[in-house]
């Protein structure tokens, strides 16, 4: 006995609704490219330029505190991300820490 997922008698015109599945992707494309042009690209930190910060530490990362720290700052987009690889020690926590390009600088000045 073999596993069937369809039937073997099964059949299912396909081509007899072609014109409205085309038609429904012809819409959905439309509306695809005008929501492009409408909003444009939302360009992140690795398309902007920027600065990248990695910080180590012993203690465990909490990526709230970081932020909490930078916000003040007021540097714009900030993306903190906790960094795992398998050839770190156990007390060797990483974190990244990328902060968008700043008017008129190249780097960020604090």
């Amino acid at each position: 006995m073999r596993l069937r997922l369809v039937k073997q008698d099964t059949k299912f015109d396909f081509f007899s609704r072609s014109k409205m599945w085309i038609g429904l992707s012809l819409v959905l494309m439309v509306v695809g490219f005008a929501s492009f042009l409408y909003q444009g690209l939302n360009y992140g930190i690795d398309f902007k330029g920027g600065t990248t910060i990695r910080t180590e530490s012993t203690t465990p990362i909490d990526v709230g505190a970081y932020r909490d720290a930078i916000a003040p700052l007021e540097l714009g987009d900030i993306s903190i991300s906790e960094v795992f690889d398998p050839t770190f020690e156990a007390d060797q926590n990483v974190a990244m820490v990328r902060i968008e390009a700043q008017e008129g600088q190249e780097a960020v000045a604090v």
